[in-house]
């Protein structure tokens, strides 16, 4: 009976004793719940603690299961060093906020009437969530039975649930993307109103020639510094585009104070052909480009009421990509855009790509063309003279 007595209250008494030390033990986070963003580093709150009044926060210890690589909920522990009997935890919950980012290719897209419009191609980063984990999805507020210039969303969801979008317009009507490849596309089958300038007899004659004046880019300030054409005929900036338009320019191989509006008030020229936009082609909206394009030239009509503007065509490239990021599918959407601007305002236009691209490829003749792609080798300057005279008509 003894030992049955020690055997029941043995037990009784731990029971007993681990209840008092239970009791006798208070830790206390100074927070239940944290919430983290994905990304930043997990801070354990403060605790206090003690044994029976006794102040025991430095016997602490600290522990957690938080996967840093992944979002969820997850606890920290905290317990006393050697008294194991009580333990409190924090709810620790890693949170992806973050919007992933979705950058169309073009912000035009074309779509042939009738036909079905495709996914543009697209890059799309997350902070959480690989691109392939990523739903992109294309708005179906447009319809490509009718012929028209639509807005719509492309919009990319991670999974986490967080949406951002691009806004891009659909071009529904004549032509379609693949069009644009190079080997494909030909600037003149969309000449329905005899824009483009088309070859004739007789060719103009040097003097002729040389009584032009040129407005473009880095191609135009080489031809004046290789006197391929006159300098005192030529005004030009690297990179010119509508968005630089209003910049300074060189005028005969001096660097100038003035933008080309200055000096074509200045000069009033009676012929001028303006080349320029390569620098804003890789930024993907080719209609926003010719509206910028229409701009300009009506400063520059108001600058020289008399006189004949021309707009020639954005030269093509000889590379797949040039380190500007420009494909030569992305310079005939360009022109293409270019074109119908024209005709919209009733601009002649000439395509000076009609003598540098290669047929074979569709894209810039390889020896006419420096290594990167885009600038015309000096030896060649005399294809483009040859074919302005060959085209161009005074009118």
């Amino acid at each position: 009976m003894n030992n049955m007595k020690k055997l029941i209250i043995l037990p009784a008494a731990i029971a007993l004793l681990a209840l008092v030390l239970f009791l006798g033990i208070r830790i206390e986070p100074e927070a239940d719940t944290l919430n983290v963003l994905y990304g930043s580093p997990v801070t354990a709150p403060d605790a206090q603690a003690s044994f029976f009044g006794k102040d025991m926060h430095d016997r602490l210890i600290v522990s957690d299961d938080i996967d840093p690589e992944h979002t969820g909920t997850y606890h920290i522990t905290y317990r006393l060093e050697g008294i194991p009997l009580k333990s409190a935890r924090v709810t620790v919950n890693i949170l992806d906020v973050e919007a992933p980012v979705i950058e169309p290719e073009t912000y035009v897209l074309f779509v042939r009437t009738g036909e079905e419009a495709s996914l543009p191609a697209y890059t799309v980063t997350d902070n959480y969530s690989t691109p392939e984990e990523i739903t992109v999805q294309m708005s179906d507020d447009f319809d490509t039975a009718v012929p028209g210039v639509y807005s719509t969303r492309l919009s990319a969801e991670d999974t986490a649930g967080n949406l951002s979008s691009a806004t891009i317009r659909i071009v529904v009507g004549e032509i379609s993307e693949d069009d644009f490849l190079p080997g494909n596309f030909n600037l003149f089958d969309y000449d329905t109103q005899d824009v483009c300038y088309q070859r004739v007899e007789p060719s103009l004659t040097d003097r002729e020639l040389n009584s032009i004046y040129f407005i473009g880019d880095s191609n135009f300030v080489n031809m004046a510094e290789h006197h391929s054409l006159p300098a005192d005929h030529i005004l030009a900036r690297f990179a010119l585009a509508p968005g630089t338009f209003d910049l300074p320019v060189f005028y005969n191989n001096e660097q100038t104070n003035e933008n080309a509006e200055y000096w074509i008030r200045r000069l009033q020229p009676e012929h001028i052909i303006i080349t320029m936009g390569y620098a804003e082609v890789a930024a993907g909206d080719p209609l926003a480009l010719a509206d910028a394009y229409e701009k300009k030239l009506e400063i520059l009509h108001d600058a020289a009421p008399d006189a004949q503007i021309v707009v020639a065509t954005i030269f093509p490239v000889n590379l797949e990509i040039t380190e500007a990021g420009v494909t030569q599918a992305m310079i005939n959407k360009a022109n293409y855009c270019l074109l119908r601007m024209c005709e919209r305002t009733g601009t002649r236009m000439i395509n000076t790509g009609e003598y540098f691209i290669d047929p074979n490829t569709g894209i810039g003749f390889k020896n006419y063309y420096l290594a990167d792609g885009f600038h015309i080798n000096a030896g060649y300057y005399p294809v483009y003279n040859e074919y302005i005279k060959d085209t161009y008509k005074f009118e």
